[in-house]
């Protein structure tokens, strides 16, 4: 396993600020990293207005903005891989071997399937045409039995059981946080619709297990209900 920190990387006065959702989605990965290594960091939980009006004052200097973002030094950056990048580095979670770090970006790039597979829940459709994609989706030949299907053969070819090298990068907390997302009880998937998976399963469990993610979640309710062992 990956060597943790154990003091934060920036002063109390000047700590990292993290701006997603109060969802788990694309931030999730990076609230766990900066937990697990110890770097403090503000987990700032925006909703919808709140967001509107800091994206108009961006937009004029960074036409880029989006959320996640990061601010670092008082200068924000977006994009959500790059921002895990820059985590999982200060928070040493990304392998040193430049072959690992090709395994860990290809996995990252890959998740875009994944995010694919759950659009329908946010779009305009009534709640029983969104439960009816969720039933096709998650059934064999669905989009996201097919998807689910390819990160079986994927994880059962990690020889160290880690996704890039022998250590957990944060491609493996990018995959526990959006396998578990599947999970969560915000989606219309049916209840036993990961059983099919038992390579997934048990990867999921592995890194819920390890006890210090274990006491973030401990107490998680609603959405994050998914991510408690």
């Amino acid at each position: 396993m990956a060597e943790f920190h154990d003091e934060a990387e920036a002063p109390k006065s000047n700590v990292p600020k993290l701006y997603y959702w109060g969802l788990h989605g694309r931030a999730e990965a990076m609230r766990l990293a900066f937990t697990l290594a110890g770097i403090e960091f503000e987990d700032i939980r925006l909703e919808g207005p709140g967001w509107g009006k800091m994206k108009t004052s961006l937009l004029p200097t960074m036409p880029q903005a989006n959320i996640p973002m990061l601010e670092i030094d008082g200068k924000m950056y977006s994009e959500a891989k790059a921002c895990l990048r820059y985590v999982g580095t200060i928070a040493n979670m990304v392998p040193s071997n430049p072959t690992d770090q090709l395994s860990m970006d290809e996995i990252i790039a890959y998740s875009d399937n994944i995010f694919g597979c759950v659009g329908f829940a946010f779009s305009g459709a009534s709640e029983d045409e969104k439960k009816k994609t969720a039933e096709e989706s998650a059934v064999k030949g669905g989009q996201l039995y097919s998807v689910l299907s390819n990160y079986e053969t994927i994880l059962k070819g990690c020889a160290d059981g880690w996704v890039a090298g022998k250590n957990m990068s944060i491609a493996d907390l990018w995959l526990f946080s959006l396998f578990s997302f599947l999970a969560s009880p915000m989606f219309p998937f049916p209840s036993n619709f990961m059983e099919d998976f038992p390579t997934i399963n048990a990867y999921r469990k592995k890194i819920g297990t390890i006890p210090a993610v274990q006491a973030k979640y401990a107490d998680a309710t609603g959405p994050y209900s998914s991510f408690k062992y």
